[in-house]
């Protein structure tokens, strides 16, 4: 969103708000614990059509739905479930309010459905749920109204025929403000969509790839305002290694920079390299007339933005690769990622780069930070995508076999809509925005960032073992990209052909 919000969303916010501090004797089961678990060259770079958030709503837009009910059907959604950590599905089941902002905001939206048309939400939290989606489609099952999965996996489960097309829905408006419309147009497929994500889910929020600083060592260190750096437009390559420069040091006096020491940059590299090509304005694939896609040959401004940002991840003293960082353990919480992240909450970071579901898990740090978008690669560049971290992103697909696709269609766009004014607000533009962020300007920056997410294609279908032959070269860095691709290209092509020639055959 790049507007401010409307008398209305503030109207929601404050009746959360202060709900939040109601008691309430409805005691939540397990799933829902998880729960409480700008200058112009900026507004540029987010104008246009990742900008169709911008949209400013004087009045609650509602969706043209018909006027029916349906006998108190239990509408069904299947769910990651808790093994999934953070990423388990924590925007759908809601047992009743517990003052918990959102998940108060998950009952009123479900309850105000249910109401509506006489429906029960209801949800079963799988830790195996790609199993049990195609375990009960194969028998014939229609249990599950929707199926919430991960990009990568509903990408693969698509192939096989289980999911409906949502452009063929009666009452699903792809085009309305509740559904992402980058995701619409970059998950699109011959024309069509076999899973999207919206403001029914938040995990394309989380999952974006942002920069945040630690706002104690920016002024210990003399450094100028990074907010007003990206306001300038001077938010480059450049201004992050000059801001980095001579930040490290070995605090233990082991005779090397790692984990237990002070650094000026931490990210993993597999995952920064891929944010900064495509922030770029470059990319691993592209669109053909037809809706379905090719591999993009890199051209000399790829190389040349991999190239550096390879440099800078491996040879630059004041960076520490997160991959470099050893597990402790085998809990999610002492893995790379987490230690990463205590980095920085120790004030052992200047600049971190990661997920913006990292502001949650920051919760607890004392020291203030700030939220930027990434760095433009020249100061002259306009558009600044950033990158959905597709792995964790939760998609919304329903069953091929849908019994009834005009009550899936029309409870999930009331449900979707229904959430942009109520989980969405409560989510993030007051956990995130106002709770957790420590400023106004990192709210400021939140909404442009949120404004320019992009999809990764290569990620998301992986053809040819693109991912892992990209991840492997970054990771270990003994050759180049072209060299990389070159030892593949066979199994690219073969890759692309398979998936297309698998969805043709869906028509």
């Amino acid at each position: 969103m790049l507007k401010k919000l409307s008398a209305f969303l503030l109207a929601v916010i404050l009746i959360i708000l202060s709900a939040a501090f109601i008691s309430c004797d409805n005691k939540i089961s397990g799933g829902s614990d998880t729960n409480s678990s700008a200058s112009n060259d900026i507004n540029q770079a987010v104008s246009g059509e990742n900008a169709t958030e911008s949209e400013t709503m004087s009045e609650k837009v509602t969706p043209d739905l018909p006027d029916k009910t349906y006998d108190g059907y239990e509408f069904t959604f299947l769910l990651k479930g808790p093994n999934y950590n953070e990423w388990a599905s924590m925007d759908i089941a809601s047992e009743g309010e517990n003052g918990d902002i959102i998940n108060d905001s998950i009952y009123r939206r479900n309850t105000y459905v249910e109401d509506k048309y006489d429906v029960k939400i209801a949800w079963n939290l799988n830790n195996d749920p790609n199993t049990a989606y195609k375990k009960t489609f194969n028998a014939g099952d229609s249990t599950y109204d929707i199926f919430m999965p991960d990009l990568p996996s509903a990408s693969q489960i698509a192939q096989q025929g289980m999911f409906y097309d949502m452009k063929k829905m009666p009452y699903t408006d792809l085009s309305a403000i509740w559904w992402d419309q980058q995701a619409v147009k970059e998950l699109s497929i011959g024309g069509k969509l076999y899973y999207c994500t919206g403001d029914l889910s938040f995990t394309a929020i989380d999952t974006i790839w942002i920069m945040m600083f630690n706002k104690s060592l920016i002024k210990q260190y003399g450094l100028e305002d990074p907010y007003s750096v990206v306001k300038n437009g001077d938010w480059t390559y450049d201004k992050l290694e000059e801001m980095i420069k001579g930040v490290s040091k070995d605090l233990n006096n082991d005779g090397k920079i790692d984990e237990n020491d002070l650094v000026g940059f931490v990210s993993p590299s597999d995952r920064y390299v891929r944010a900064m090509i495509l922030s770029g304005g470059e990319s691993f694939t592209e669109k053909t007339s037809d809706d379905y896609f090719n591999f993009k040959s890199p051209d000399s401004k790829f190389i040349e933005i991999y190239d550096r940002t390879m440099q800078f991840m491996h040879d630059n003293p004041d960076v520490l690769d997160v991959n470099n960082i050893k597990d402790q353990g085998t809990d999610y919480q002492t893995n790379k990622y987490f230690l990463a992240k205590t980095m920085f909450q120790e004030n052992r970071v200047l600049f971190f780069s990661e997920v913006m579901q990292n502001m949650v898990r920051l919760r607890q740090m004392d020291t203030d930070f700030g939220v930027i978008p990434l760095p433009k690669y020249s100061k002259d560049q306009t558009v600044v995508p950033h990158y959905v971290f597709v792995d964790t992103t939760t998609v919304a697909a329903v069953p091929a076999n849908a019994p009834d696709i005009e009550r899936t269609s029309t409870i999930l766009e009331a449900l979707t809509a229904e959430s942009t004014y109520t989980v969405i607000p409560a989510y993030y533009d007051v956990s995130l925005k106002t709770k957790l962020a420590r400023d106004e300007q990192s709210g400021e920056m939140m909404d442009l960032i949120r404004a320019s997410r992009t999809y990764d294609l290569a990620s998301v279908y992986d053809f040819g073992g693109i991912y892992e032959a990209i991840t492997n070269a970054i990771i270990q860095n003994k050759v180049g990209y072209q060299s990389a691709i070159d030892k593949i290209q066979g199994k690219i092509d073969t890759g692309i052909v398979k998936i297309v020639n698998q969805y043709k055959s869906l028509e």
